[in-house]
């Protein structure tokens, strides 16, 4: 089923490569100029991810960017829902990466 989620979010993002670890399924991709890594996993009542600039992790794995204070989170009942609200996420964090600060 999460092998659906890589199809849709890669149609809608740059490159994505994706890897198992341990319960989460790891995707790193790329909007514009940023990296984006996504943490994956499917519990009992749906779907929950974590979505984080590769820049803001120390080392990309979904541990770190589980217990990172930087990212957004994502719920979501079923595959569509998780590919709309993650992809509204990393719209947002790119956005917000190009503001400079004054």
């Amino acid at each position: 089923m999460l092998e659906d989620f890589i199809k849709k979010i890669s149609s809608r993002t740059g490159r994505t490569i994706s890897e198992r670890e341990n319960e989460y399924l790891l995707v790193l991709t790329s909007l514009g100029e940023e990296n984006i890594v996504i943490c994956v996993r499917e519990g009992d009542y749906g779907f929950y991810a974590k979505v984080i600039l590769e820049r803001d992790l120390a080392i990309i794995n979904c541990s770190e960017a589980e217990y990172s204070p930087l990212g957004l989170y994502v719920f979501s009942r079923s595959i569509d829902e998780l590919v709309d609200k993650t992809y509204a996420k990393i719209l947002y964090l790119v956005s917000k990466s190009k503001i400079s600060p004054t």
